[in-house]
C-alpha cells in the first residue's frame, strides 16, 4: 500500500517497501519535484535521481541487525528540499 499526496509544489509518496530504486544517473537534477518517503530496510538512505529524492531514514526503533538507529528530517519549501539522516546510537 502506498499514500501519494501534494504538497509545496512536490508529490509525495509514501511507501512501506520500496525496490525499484534506480541507480544514480549521471545527471543530476537540481530541482526535486518528487520525494519517496520508504522504510522495510531499516537501511538510513538518501539518493537523489533526475528529480526524485529517495528517503529512508532508517529505524529509530529497537537496533536491527548492524545498522545504526536513526531518523530522517527532511526540511521542505517550493523553492527547496534539504534531506538530513541524523544517527541517534551506532555501535
Amino acid at each position: 500500500e502506498k499514500l501519494t499526496f501534494i504538497s509545496c509544489k512536490k508529490t509525495f509518496m509514501l511507501q512501506h517497501i520500496y525496490k525499484d530504486i534506480p541507480k544514480i544517473s549521471k545527471q543530476e537534477c537540481s530541482q526535486i519535484s518528487k520525494i519517496v518517503i520508504f522504510g522495510h530496510s531499516h537501511k538510513p538512505l538518501i539518493q537523489q535521481t533526475e528529480g526524485t529524492l529517495f528517503f529512508n531514514p532508517g529505524s529509530a526503533g529497537p537496533k536491527r541487525f548492524n545498522l545504526p538507529i536513526s531518523v530522517g528530517i527532511l526540511q521542505i519549501s517550493n523553492d527547496s528540499v534539504k534531506s538530513e539522516i541524523t544517527t541517534l546510537i551506532q555501535d
